[in-house]
């Protein structure tokens, strides 16, 4: 498995170092994260195989994040096509218009950090937060590209099951409600991130000009929506998977058929508790219910990234 990963400070947001794994080796391009290894930082596995697994992993000094890889699989799998495109579709639309949705999100908390380092009041850095009406707009355009894809995600299944001859239908908004509450908690999630980056970039810079201070923030708070391994498109990508799982439970659950069987081949890198489960079939949609509780298998180190499904055998 061959890819390229950016290692990034917890702290600063900062790219320390950009690392490649090609067939099992792993090489350094500025040798920083090396010089590293053995602190308190460690976090470099000793292979390629190992370092794949850990997209987005953070020891809390260094985080993870996947720019390059090898897709494994979805090819030749038409269900599983089709669900990886209609997810990465809306998360690239997402992803497009989020300069705009996070802009009033960015301009509160610069204000709030210029404000407190005018006044010289830094110990108050800490309790920056964007409003409740800030967030909840920003829960708005989540809300409808999570419901929007369970439904086709719901949509999905009914051609599934028609595959094996068995005729059935979606309900009116599938998932809706486990949707729209998954999307407010992302919106909470990415405000407190981009909290968190405001106070340290205004603490960094808090004796420098407050105007000053106020443009850094800005600046930084726009990086963390451009990547789409970073915070927002982690988060993102997370709320989007739980989607389609709750669009396809929505179907399955009032559609039982014989047998669930986990398909585990939607993901850049698949580690190793995912791999144990790819294919496996549970005897019932409760039991596969217990590994894959809110999206992808619950033992996924990459945690939200997971884009493992269940598929229902009918017949």
């Amino acid at each position: 498995m061959n890819g390229r990963f950016e290692l990034v400070d917890a702290e600063t947001g900062d790219v320390l170092d950009l690392v490649t794994f090609t067939d099992g080796e792993v090489t350094y391009e500025s040798g920083l994260a090396e010089s590293i290894v053995g602190t308190r930082r460690r976090l470099i596995p000793a292979t390629g195989e190992l370092l794949a697994s850990f997209d987005g992993w953070s020891n809390g000094y260094l985080i993870t994040r996947l720019i390059g890889g090898e897709v494994q699989a979805a090819a030749g799998d038409t269900d599983a096509e089709r669900i990886q495109a209609q997810w990465d579709a809306a998360k690239a639309r997402l992803l497009r218009r989020w300069p705009k949705l996070a802009k009033p999100m960015v301009d509160e908390l610069a204000s709030q950090a210029e404000g407190l380092v005018e006044t010289g009041d830094l110990a108050r850095l800490g309790e920056l937060q964007a409003s409740a009406g800030v967030v909840a707009a920003v829960a708005v355009p989540l809300r409808q590209s999570g419901t929007d894809l369970a439904a086709e995600a719901a949509a999905g299944v009914v051609e599934e099951a028609a595959v094996q001859d068995v005729s059935i239908a979606a309900p009116d908004a599938p998932g809706v409600e486990r949707v729209r509450q998954h999307a407010d908690v992302v919106a909470r999630i990415i405000a407190n991130g981009y909290a968190s980056g405001a106070a340290r970039t205004a603490l960094q810079l808090s004796g420098a000009g407050p105007q000053e201070v106020r443009d850094e923030v800005e600046r930084h708070l726009t990086e963390l929506g451009q990547s789409t391994n970073g915070l927002v498109g982690t988060e993102i990508g997370g709320l989007l998977s739980a989607a389609q799982h709750a669009g396809r439970l929505a179907v399955l659950e009032q559609e039982p058929g014989n047998t669930v069987q986990a398909i585990e081949i939607n993901d850049l890198n698949r580690c190793e508790p995912c791999s144990e489960d790819s294919n496996r079939v549970f005897p019932d949609l409760r039991a596969a219910l217990q590994v894959y509780v809110v999206a992808g298998n619950r033992h996924c180190l990459g945690r939200s990234r997971c884009r493992g499904y269940l598929r229902m055998i009918w017949r």
